[in-house]
């Protein structure tokens, strides 16, 4: 995986990569994911989960690398800081590659580095009361580290539906009250997050990723419609 990721980190890009995922061993044919996504509904995603590998051979610019599946130029680290200790668990890897996205970096999907992926292998399921808390409060911590006032004021409506159809479906699953403790911790422990401070150029690049946010919902709709498409064409 590192052999084929190096020509592409020396030639063309600034960095981080981050290389196909596929699932393994349930479904080594499918995409686990081709680089993380995010949307202005404050929901990440994987780009490509649950389609063919295939489809995704093309390098491109991603929202944020997946750490799992991904590798970091040691400047950008400096440059930016490092790993969130708050977040702890999901959603740090968005945080490093939307900070890198504000500092000026790429994130660049490398087709030809391949990670096999054991899903939720650590903290064993899917859905669970664990993994729905943290990511609940991370999301939280998420937004509010990187957006600056404007960007919070203009997303809210859609964040809000956002957070609000995520609580319906974790409700359903039996989490409802997994991710309301989650995201009332976030809001309770916000003025411990350290926010991206204010520097020359970043209204630029914050333009460039409200109009990546609006895409990547875009994305999600699409991925999502297709995924769905599939499993309908597979019942019949």
């Amino acid at each position: 995986m590192i052999q084929k990721w190096l020509p592409t980190t020396s030639k063309r890009w600034s960095g981080p990569w981050t290389g196909r995922r596929r699932s393994f061993p349930y479904h080594p044919d499918l995409m686990d994911d081709a680089g993380d996504m995010y949307s202005v509904l404050g929901w990440a995603f994987q780009r490509g989960v649950g389609r063919p590998e295939k489809l995704y051979k093309k390098s491109c610019r991603v929202f944020t690398a997946c750490a799992g599946a991904a590798i970091y130029r040691r400047e950008v680290f400096e440059t930016i800081g490092y790993f969130d200790e708050m977040h702890f668990a999901y959603l740090e890897d968005i945080d490093v590659g939307y900070r890198a996205k504000l500092y000026g970096y790429d994130n660049v999907f490398c087709p030809e580095a391949v990670v096999y992926h054991v899903g939720s292998g650590t903290s064993g399921s899917k859905y669970n009361s664990f993994k729905v808390k943290l990511a609940a409060r991370n999301n939280v911590y998420l937004n509010y580290k990187n957006m600056r006032t404007w960007q919070l004021l203009l997303n809210s409506p859609c964040l809000l539906a956002g957070t609000f159809v995520k609580f319906l479906f974790f409700k359903k699953m039996g989490f409802g009250k997994d991710y309301v403790s989650g995201f009332l911790e976030g809001i309770r422990t916000l003025k411990n997050c350290k926010r991206v401070p204010s520097f020359k150029g970043r209204i630029q690049r914050e333009i460039g990723i409200q109009l990546e946010l609006i895409a990547g919902t875009a994305v999600y709709v699409y991925e999502f419609s297709r995924r769905q498409a599939a499993k309908l064409g597979a019942k019949a």
